[in-house]
């Protein structure tokens, strides 16, 4: 649980300065910046199984989340934006999270 804790603390604190990060220098960036975090996260915790290692894990774990929170969806709206077709976000917004729904399914049924 304290590890989980230290995850959701790193993604509250991080939610205002990356989002400035993706304002100044753009989605794109925030995004890739997240993903590198993500997978940074995911390799050091498959390094040595040590209690400051993991909460090393969380916080770039949840750094990362913060860097893709809102920068996504963004990211999709500006480019239908760009190619006139930003009366159809709901719709796409709404694909991307069935989408969503269904890669969670899958991880918790190839977890098991």
């Amino acid at each position: 649980m304290v590890l989980q804790a230290i995850f959701q603390g790193t993604i509250l604190v991080g939610e205002a300065p990356t989002g400035v990060v993706a304002d100044k220098l753009g989605r794109k960036v925030s995004i890739a910046i997240g993903f590198l975090l993500i997978t940074a996260g995911a390799i050091i915790y498959t390094s040595y199984p040590d209690f400051w290692i993991f909460v090393l894990a969380e916080s770039l774990f949840g750094t990362g989340i913060s860097f893709l929170s809102g920068a996504e969806e963004a990211f999709v709206y500006d480019t239908l934006k760009e190619i006139g077709r930003e009366k159809e976000s709901k719709r796409v917004f709404i694909r991307l999270g069935r989408l969503t729904c269904l890669e969670w399914e899958f991880r918790l049924l190839s977890a098991v």
